[in-house]
């Protein structure tokens, strides 16, 4: 992403969102890793949105070292770690899952 590389933390965060609002589930995750750490709702919402997009970001993933590749080849392979957020009130749950909701039916709108 071009704002990272300058440096632009502010607009990196932004499309970022954007792009995690759309269904970009990589972004979802640089964002609850990186941008939305002092929001612990929000990463909430951003895990149950992966979810229902049939991704779970809590299960670690292996990539290979060539092309980040998560399937078997040439290279070195890694282990990633999944997701681990700490719980949410069950009012701040209810929440979060509501906005993920919401965000995964515009999506699905959109389709």
């Amino acid at each position: 992403m071009i704002a990272e590389q300058l440096g632009r933390d502010a607009d990196t965060k932004k499309w970022l969102t954007v792009a995690a609002s759309k269904g970009d589930t990589d972004a979802m995750l640089q964002l609850i890793e990186e941008h939305d750490t002092e929001n612990l709702q929000q990463c909430w919402v951003w895990l149950y949105l992966a979810g229902l997009l049939g991704s779970d970001l809590t299960q670690g993933v292996a990539i290979n070292e060539r092309g980040g590749s998560y399937e078997d080849g040439d290279g070195a392979i890694y282990a990633l770690t999944g997701i681990e957020l700490q719980p949410l009130s069950p009012e701040d749950d209810s929440a979060a899952l509501q906005r993920a909701e919401r965000i995964f039916q515009s999506i699905r709108m959109k389709d």
